[in-house]
């Protein structure tokens, strides 16, 4: 999500500290096609196999972990201290505990530059793919330094990521009251922030608040960066589907038309974002009625995402969910179970199964069930997002009222206890 968060690090100067006695130190030749040294690569492959991560989703998630480490590698160059000079090397033989080693001794050494520490700290454990201890360092280094945009915006990054959508908020706040001030209101990095928190509004369905802060964000990247650069086309694209939201098709189609030019331009006609766009427009057609529109966009969407970012991608179970839902409002019942329970495994393999992407699957099943009179396997689709739902966006959000509603309704034409959602 977060493409070019800008931070200034500080040089540092910590006590030097020694190294581990059995790691080669000298120099690495990085000769790998993703640009990262050999032993990165098997390392980060181990964690993969340690968390399940079948063959077929490397790719997508070993992509993930190499950017990560690439960004640490970064941020470990700019500091010119004993400690990071060291992690930095075990990082680049991956020796992950050694480098973690160093940046732990750091920390409790040095209360000066703790804060940075805790942030590397924090990227460790995101390629190592351990959630609890990546949010405590985040968590820690944002605690150190408050007004640390980079900081506000990375953690808030990664609780975002998380589906923690009311714990990612506040960090996004502070980050664009900080950016406001140190950039000016009319920087990027302000429309960035201003996005995000529309994204958030949108996902707990405050459209009122999340309209001005889309359209805000994109007279600053339209004036900043250019009407045709990528990131406009972004805000764009999630303006339309905030109309789509509110039901302003007519206003939604040419936004998504838009967004679509721009990124065939400059990303090219197979980019995912195309993609995006492609899924956008047919869910408006889809709204409209305009089921054998709304059908060859799928179709498409589906294809460039298969072939750009694997068959295991979550989105690709965006493209397969939205399918079956054309198929359903098509009355095509025999195409939709298959369709639905793919993007079903892909989120629950990818996200974890109590992720708010679920429920889209867990919904469409349960509108299959419903139609073919099946209302026992209904009942437990619907009473699974429903518990989801709670979790995520709350007792009271619109989504989480609606399958209570549904529920209701379902138990009470089966005659069955409404003790279940009371």
């Amino acid at each position: 999500m977060l493409k070019s968060i800008k931070g200034v690090f500080r040089l540092f100067t910590i006590p030097p500290v020694h190294h581990t006695k059995d790691v080669d130190v000298s120099d690495i030749t990085v000769n790998h096609p993703y640009g990262v040294p050999q032993a990165v690569i098997s390392r980060l492959k181990e964690f993969l196999s340690e968390k399940n991560i079948t063959a077929q989703n490397y790719k997508t998630q070993l992509a993930y972990l190499i950017d990560k480490f690439k960004t640490l590698d970064s941020y470990l160059i700019q500091r010119t201290d004993a400690a990071a000079q060291q992690a930095k090397i075990f990082l680049d033989h991956g020796k992950f505990e050694y480098s973690e080693q160093m940046l732990k001794q750091a920390l409790a050494n040095n209360l000066t530059d703790s804060a940075n520490n805790a942030f590397l700290l924090a990227y460790i454990k995101v390629l190592q793919i351990n959630a609890v201890e990546t949010k405590k360092y985040y968590q820690q280094a944002v605690q150190l330094e408050p007004d640390n945009p980079l900081y506000l915006n990375v953690f808030g990054d990664y609780l975002y990521s998380l589906g923690e959508y009311t714990q990612a908020e506040p960090f996004f706040q502070h980050s664009l009251i900080i950016t406001r001030k140190t950039l000016g209101r009319d920087h990027p990095d302000v429309a960035f922030n201003l996005n995000i928190l529309a994204e958030l509004c949108k996902i707990q369905g405050h459209y009122s608040h999340a309209q001005p802060l889309y359209q805000k964000s994109l007279a600053i990247r339209e004036k900043a960066l250019g009407k045709n650069h990528p990131d406009v086309a972004q805000s764009l694209s999630n303006l339309a589907m905030l109309y789509f939201a509110q039901g302003e098709y007519s206003q939604a189609i040419p936004l998504c038309k838009r967004s679509a030019a721009i990124w065939r331009k400059t990303l090219g006609n197979d980019h995912p974002n195309v993609a995006q766009s492609l899924s956008n427009l047919a869910l408006i057609y889809k709204a409209q009625g305009y089921h054998e529109k709304a059908e060859p966009l799928c179709q498409k969407s589906l294809a460039i995402r298969e072939k750009s970012l694997g068959k295991d991608h979550t989105d690709v179970a965006q493209s397969l969910n939205d399918l079956a839902l054309v198929y359903y409002a098509q009355g095509r019942y025999e195409k939709i179970e298959r369709l639905c329970k793919r993007s079903l495994a892909i989120w629950e393999k990818e996200l974890g199964k109590d992720h708010l992407d679920v429920t889209q699957s867990l919904n469409c099943l349960a509108l299959l069930y419903y139609a073919q009179g099946n209302y026992t396997k209904t009942e437990s689709f619907i009473q699974r997002s429903l518990t989801i739902l709670e979790k995520s966006l709350g007792k009271n959000h619109l989504k989480t009222q609606t399958a209570r509603k549904n529920l209701r309704q379902l138990q009470a034409r089966t005659h069955h206890s409404y003790d279940k959602v009371s």
